[in-house]
């Protein structure tokens, strides 16, 4: 099946993304595929992932190269045949490449998760993790999904509706613990502010350990104006970044938390700025208290 490449199947209309479209990205002609079901039910989405060996993929910084990449190795495998199988894939700088888009049915792996779930390629190798830039476009895409073309609120990985390891473990934990449900009010555009004590609902819900290093990340600015405002804390660079003078406010907050908490209570390791569900319990306790 010949497609047109500017067909409005092919467009990502939403504010605030980059989307290049397969006119743009180039695929290998003709870009076809042999399963020609549109979605179905539209229950949501499922997650996927490259699932590489680190160092060799680096198109995962360029959805453009990596759609192409893809739509070849799926022509070439025997058990395949048709062409890239992902609704839209998102690099590390946060870019999508339509690919199957709209109104072309995923290859998930089952006829039901094809039909009923558009899939989402996220790139990251073992080396490079998910980004912010990622998980905002992926809440982009979602929301637009959800308000303008009727899907639920699903939100699987490929492991739950087919035998595999897909997404990955740490694209999986983040996604248990809705990262990438959309979240319109933390946005940039929105001027979503924690550290002036604007938590929204963050402290009634469940967040990704932190382990430094992060970077414009909404849950370390969560962590940030809790430390600022509730602890007193210094922070030279409170712009959702998991830099050096995060780490030392962290550290501060476990010695605090070490010399005050009841002997019963565990204590914290001051030693590393690691913020695990332990530290998340205590810190939303100090906002709702």
């Amino acid at each position: 099946m010949v497609v047109y490449l500017g067909a409005p199947a092919f467009q990502l209309p939403v504010p605030g993304l980059t989307a290049i479209t397969p006119a743009q990205w180039n695929p290998a002609p003709d870009f076809r595929d042999q399963i020609t079901a549109k979605p179905g039910k539209k229950i949501g989405v499922v997650i996927h992932y490259p699932g590489i060996i680190a160092g060799d993929y680096p198109r995962i910084h360029d959805c453009a190269a990596a759609a192409r990449a893809t739509q070849l190795s799926y022509r070439n495998d025997p058990d395949r045949g048709y062409d890239i199988g992902y609704n839209y894939v998102v690099d590390q700088p946060g870019r999508v490449a339509v690919a199957r888009g709209l109104y072309r049915s995923a290859a998930n792996g089952t006829t039901d998760s094809n039909s009923w779930y558009l899939a989402i390629q996220i790139l990251v190798d073992p080396d490079e993790g998910l980004t912010p830039y990622q998980v905002l476009s992926t809440q982009r895409i979602i929301h637009w999904l959800r308000t303008t073309q009727g899907y639920g609120l699903a939100v699987l990985g490929h492991r739950n509706v087919k035998s595999t390891s897909c997404p990955g473990d740490q694209i999986y934990a983040w996604l248990k613990a809705g990262v990438f449900d959309p979240k319109p009010e933390e946005w940039p555009e929105n001027k979503f502010n924690p550290w002036a004590g604007r938590y929204g609902a963050l402290p009634d819900t469940v967040k990704p350990t932190l382990h430094g290093g992060e970077i414009e990340n909404y849950v370390v600015s969560y962590l940030q104006g809790v430390l600022i405002n509730e602890m007193g804390q210094v922070i030279t660079d409170p712009n959702g970044t998991y830099g050096w003078s995060t780490v030392g406010a962290v550290m501060n907050m476990k010695l605090w938390h070490n010399a005050t908490k009841p002997p019963e209570r565990p204590s914290m390791d001051p030693g590393t700025g690691t913020i695990s569900q332990f530290e998340w319990d205590y810190l939303d306790f100090l906002v709702k208290t």
